[in-house]
């Protein structure tokens, strides 16, 4: 009973609670498709063809912000505001594949980094408020990790497409993209996630004083997560283990 009252205070009541319990990890399992899958894909030559390499990105993001959906809509409101966000998201980018155009990519960007924006804060809030560290809360932080780089890849390549130019590519001048939706995701994903872990990128650099600016604070923002996030876990790892019977 108590487990049917919470599901239904949560918004899902026609979700099994056990796997509501278990969302970040529903979150995780898509995230980690998102970034393993396309360049899997490629490799092996699946999605040579540029609209099917489309079409693929625009699936699987739309399965993530859908996990994400699920993952932050904890009460009627946040899932009201969540769904409002991650439908026309979606929808935009299934379209976006049948009719290229930049005002719909771009407006399909913005949608997703407001949602992914309040998804992490929502994690990070969790894993702040949490009791205990159990699997769940293992995934929310890697989750809430992951789609920090989703979220500066996808800014990335919004600043690509609203101000052209503004990375250099010394691998291929004058050739290269910075894009996020199709065969050329791996790049704003790469760069992101070389910048939030400071790895760096020798082939591609910011070229105007807005990408310098972005590139600076993502990669602050990266080692300040990992140093606060081992903090709380530690932290939260000794209480428990004090409050433990002897």
């Amino acid at each position: 009973m108590a487990a049917s009252q919470s599901a239904t205070r949560s918004g899902w009541g026609f979700v099994n609670w056990g796997l509501f319990r278990h969302r970040f990890v529903v979150l995780l399992g898509a995230v980690l498709l998102l970034l393993v899958m396309p360049p899997v894909l490629q490799a092996t030559g699946s999605v040579a063809e540029p609209r099917a390499a489309r079409a693929l990105m625009a699936v699987l993001l739309g399965l993530t912000l859908l996990a994400v959906v699920f993952a932050v809509s904890r009460d009627s409101l946040a899932q009201a505001g969540a769904v409002l966000l991650g439908i026309p998201a979606v929808i935009l980018q299934g379209m976006n594949v049948v009719v290229e155009r930049q005002g719909m990519m771009a407006s399909s960007h913005i949608l997703c980094l407001v949602l992914l924006s309040v998804a992490v804060v929502i994690l990070v809030a969790y894993l702040f408020t949490a009791e205990r560290i159990n699997l769940n809360t293992v995934c929310a932080a890697i989750s809430a990790y992951l789609l920090l780089g989703l979220l500066w890849a996808i800014g990335y390549s919004l600043l690509g497409l609203l101000a052209p130019g503004s990375f250099s590519f010394s691998a291929a001048p004058g050739g290269g993209a910075m894009l996020f939706g199709g065969g050329q995701s791996a790049t704003p994903l790469y760069y992101s996630f070389a910048t939030m872990t400071t790895l760096g990128c020798s082939d591609i650099a910011p070229a105007t004083s807005t990408a310098k600016m972005l590139t600076t604070v993502q990669a602050a923002m990266g080692q300040l997560y990992v140093a606060v996030l081992i903090a709380r876990l530690v932290g939260l790892h000794v209480t428990q283990t004090l409050r433990k019977p002897a």
